[in-house]
Order: C-alpha cells, then structure tokens, then sequence
C-alpha cells in the first residue's frame, strides 16, 4: 500500500486530491501539507512512498524543494500536477528529481494508476509532458548540433603536413632542422609556415603556436 504525502497550496486541491487518492484502496494518504518547505520536513520525517506536489503559485520555491528532497528523503517519488502549459516546469522539475506528471484535471483512475507506478520506481509522464519534454530535448540536441557545426566550421583548414610542420614548430625548432626532420626543403618550410600564419590569422610563430594549442589543432 503506496503511503501518500499531499502537497498543495489551497484547502480545496489538498482536499480533492485525498479524495481522489483515498478511492484506491491500494494507496492511504499520510499528511497534507501547504507548501514545499511543509514537504521536505514531512518527507523527512514519514518517508512517503510517493509525494504529490502542485507547485500553484510557488514553482521556484517547490523546484528548491525538489533537490532538498533527493537529499531527505531520496526514495520518495514526486508527482507535479501542472497545467496545460507545461513548458516553463517539465525539464527542470525532471532534473530535481520528480519522476511523474499529471495534469491538474487527471481522474482518479489516473492518480491511482500513476501512485502505483510511481511506487514502484516508475516514471509517469502525461502526453501533454511528455510531448513538451521531447520538443524541449529535440531542441537542445538541435541547438548543441549546430554549435557543434559552427565550432567545426570555424576551425582553420590545413593540410596534414602544415599540422605536422605546426606541432614541430611548437617544439622551438629552426627551418633548417624542421626540413630535415620532415625529409623536404627549407623553402617548402617557409611557404608552409606562411600559410600556416596566414589561415590562423597569426603574425608570427610564436603566436601561430598558441592558437592552434588554444584550438585543439596541436599539443604541447
């Protein structure tokens, strides 16, 4: 029998909401309480198998609450009711730690459905979150891609032998022994080192060496 911890601001929603739990003989309710620091203390103390949380007018106070419980009392699980609007709680009420959400009209049937699974470390996620969470996800991965993109983008392009001549330059070495350790001519050594320069915007190569070190292009 999953124990029950009803956290909401107004009378009526706590109210409702025991109701609405108490019609599943599976599940019993231990306390109402009004806010989320009532929550984490009440968590504390009772261990509940399952919290649920409307956040009403305090979601940044109830997204505190949330992490403080991972600490308290880490194998409660939290149920957020939230309105049709999900976008501006899913992702971060997810992160601290809640694993189900409903939407404040859900059915008792719901309620009961959603306390057992959640009870038996499950995750429970109405269509309406859901959908939100995978739009905001798709998003993110959208948006790494593309600075990703960019970032490959904006790298210089040089040659294998320009990168090779790059990472000996770092090693302080003059034209002359940079062309016989790479077997080709000093003056194929300086129109590298000039184009090296030129593509890393560098006017010298001390400075050539520091960019490309600062861009990954090259180890020291």
């Amino acid at each position: 029998m999953p124990d029950t911890l009803i956290v909401a601001a107004y009378p009526a929603m706590r109210a409702g909401l025991q109701v609405m739990v108490e019609a599943n003989p599976e599940a019993r309710v231990l306390r109402q309480v009004a806010n989320p620091h009532e929550m984490v203390l009440a968590a504390r103390d009772l261990h509940p198998d399952v919290i649920l949380l409307d956040p009403a007018s305090y979601e940044a106070a109830a997204l505190e609450a949330l992490w403080e419980l991972r600490k308290v009392a880490p194998e409660s699980g939290v149920i957020v009711f939230t309105p049709d609007d999900t976008d501006a709680l899913t992702l971060n009420a997810l992160q601290a730690g809640a694993r189900g959400y409903l939407l404040r009209q859900a059915t008792s049937q719901e309620i009961g459905q959603a306390i057992r699974t959640v009870a038996q470390g499950g995750l429970v996620m109405h269509p309406m979150a859901a959908a939100t969470l995978l739009r905001k996800l798709n998003a993110a991965t959208s948006t790494a891609a593309k600075t990703e993109r960019d970032q490959l983008s904006a790298r210089p392009s040089l040659t294998q032998r320009e990168l090779e001549v790059l990472q000996l330059l770092a090693e302080g070495l003059s034209n002359k022994i940079l062309a016989a350790r790479l077997n080709i001519s000093e003056h194929t050594v300086k129109f590298h080192v000039s184009s090296i320069m030129q593509e890393l915007g560098a006017s010298s190569r001390t400075e050539a060496v520091a960019l490309a070190a600062r861009q990954g292009l090259i180890l020291l």
